[in-house]
């Protein structure tokens, strides 16, 4: 209809990388058209915490929030204003991005359980993420082991749980 109607029409997806892998046995056909125009978004990149993408978002986002609040953090960076310097002996970005798989789905799951815990907060406090790492953890496993589902069976994934939790140093073949 586009073309008849001479119209350019632009289809744009995001589409998560372990999804593709799930429709890998679907059709190839699927993946080909994928391949022939995707662009890859790769948010684990390591190097310095202080300009990784992931906390730049993160940044603009409290920023967004500030201006449309008429709110002023006198002079103090948003790191300096809002979070710890450090949280478990780690710099505070630092431990953002490691605790959050450098995934943007788990930093958003991190602090928005962080802010849940103590709402009439107006920082993040050491305290608060000690306090949700349990949730956090409970959290991300129910949404890894949902993945995993496209791979392996419930008795494997409840294993693979067992290994990740330290079972027992001795163990069977058949365990």
């Amino acid at each position: 209809l586009s073309t008849e109607n001479k119209m350019n029409l632009f289809l744009i997806a995001a589409v998560r990388s372990e999804v593709l892998r799930a429709i890998h046995g679907v059709g190839q056909e699927i993946l080909r058209d994928v391949r022939d125009f995707e662009i890859k978004l790769s948010w684990d990149a390591r190097g310095s915490a202080i300009s990784h993408p992931l906390l730049k978002l993160v940044q603009k986002r409290i920023e967004i929030s500030e201006d449309n609040n008429n709110f002023s953090r006198g002079g103090k960076s948003i790191w300096e204003h809002y979070f710890p310097k450090y949280i478990q002996n780690m710099q505070v970005r630092r431990y953002l991005l490691h605790y959050s798989f450098y995934r943007p789905r788990d930093l958003v799951r991190l602090l928005t359980l962080a802010q849940r815990f103590r709402p009439e907060s107006e920082i993040f406090s050491h305290d608060i993420f000690d306090q949700t790492v349990k949730d956090f953890s409970r959290e991300t496993w129910e949404e890894i082991s949902g993945e995993l589902m496209t791979s392996y069976s419930p008795e494997e994934i409840a294993k693979l749980k067992d290994i990740f939790r330290g079972k027992e140093s001795r163990f069977t073949f058949d365990d």
